[in-house]
């Protein structure tokens, strides 16, 4: 069934000169489907198609078929490779995230900041108990 998006002008000239029974026998012997019945429903529904009821046929126009009910394979896999990186990306912004979190809570053990006197305490002792230098600049 790899080719039947390129095949649905086909298809639809098939339904709209001879019925429907034969366009789901031309399915069914060209692609293997089990059940063609359910394309030809799902065409139906699609709006790319342009499917009038009280004529019961598809309208014809211009536009590639290729386009509408189904994705192709390119289609698809270039699907998967964006979701993949904007996963990884997701997933290492969190990382970062998550890291810088850490250290401020690890800061916050030495040093308190008051903004309304606009004055920052730093507890040497605690900081040189713990293994770190303090260096002023």
């Amino acid at each position: 069934m790899a080719g039947i998006y390129r095949d649905y002008e086909k298809i639809i000239e098939i339904y709209n000169a001879t019925g429907s029974k034969d366009a789901q026998a031309f399915i069914q012997d060209t692609y293997g489907t089990q059940n063609p019945r359910c394309l030809i429903s799902r065409m139906k529904k699609a709006e790319k198609f342009g499917y009038d009821k009280a004529s019961q046929k598809f309208m014809t126009h211009s536009e590639p078929a290729e386009t509408s009910v189904f994705l192709n394979l390119d289609d698809l896999c270039q699907d998967r490779m964006q979701t993949s990186i904007s996963l990884h990306e997701d997933l290492q912004n969190a990382l970062y995230q998550q890291l810088v979190q850490e250290k401020l809570l690890t800061l916050l053990h030495y040093v308190k900041l008051d903004s309304v006197s606009r004055r920052m305490t730093i507890d040497k002792n605690r900081l040189i108990m713990d293994g770190y230098q303090l260096t002023l600049e």
